[in-house]
């Protein structure tokens, strides 16, 4: 914003809920993924001390199961977020977890989880403006989910977004988002250098790995 930069910006991770970081949100006019009462709180003090609105969209949980409220409580969830009088629900969006993936039928299931959610928001008698799923892979190859707005990442760069996926010693194989016991074997997934993805801090089934530098 110092800079002179004046169209939206959208943060779609989880914000700090550290001292001030709530305040710089508002300061700055940063729309802002919010999915829990704590950050809704932290963003509607900011707003009303600033004499503001936080402007906030509304992460859903389809099945990437990184961020978001669970389909059943999106409606119960944005009813609180809209009885704020700092809060602004200026969006509400979920992630593909396998969009890239040959098989299309995971980011299917994760549409219509996230038209169900729209449906429990809509019952509440709340209408956000903007809903949004699409990420590269659903821009390039998924033109039937692109909504209100798309979210270009990795094409950005001039990169397709499919994923090259390795699995030895079994038939089965885990896509990212989601997982499966493998007995036997390694399972492998061949990514890019500086690429964002690797052995998820959550320890993802306490897996552990060994092999060559």
């Amino acid at each position: 914003r110092e800079a002179g930069i004046e169209q939206p910006i959208l943060v779609l991770g989880s914000m700090s809920t550290q001292p001030g970081v709530a305040d710089f949100v508002v300061r700055y006019d940063i729309s802002h993924a919010v999915f829990d009462e704590e950050r809704l709180m932290l963003l509607n003090e900011a707003a009303v001390k600033q004499g503001k609105k936080a402007k906030i969209h509304i992460a859903v949980d389809t099945g990437m199961h990184r961020i978001g409220v669970h389909v059943k409580n999106a409606g119960v969830f944005a009813q609180k977020a809209a009885a704020y009088p700092g809060i602004e629900i200026e969006g509400v969006f979920s992630h593909f977890a396998t969009a890239d993936a040959a098989d299309k039928e995971y980011a299917a299931l994760q549409f219509e989880r996230f038209k169900k959610a729209i449906r429990e928001i809509e019952a509440k008698d709340i209408f956000i403006p903007i809903k949004h799923i699409a990420n590269s892979a659903a821009i390039t190859e998924l033109e039937q989910y692109q909504m209100d707005m798309v979210r270009q990442g990795i094409t950005l760069y001039g990169l397709h977004p499919s994923v090259q996926h390795y699995s030895y010693g079994s038939d089965r194989l885990c896509g990212w988002g989601k997982s499966c016991p493998l007995e036997y074997g390694l399972h492998a997934d061949q990514r890019p250098a500086g690429a964002d993805r690797g052995q998820s801090m959550y320890g993802s089934g306490d897996a552990g790995c060994i092999g060559d530098p």
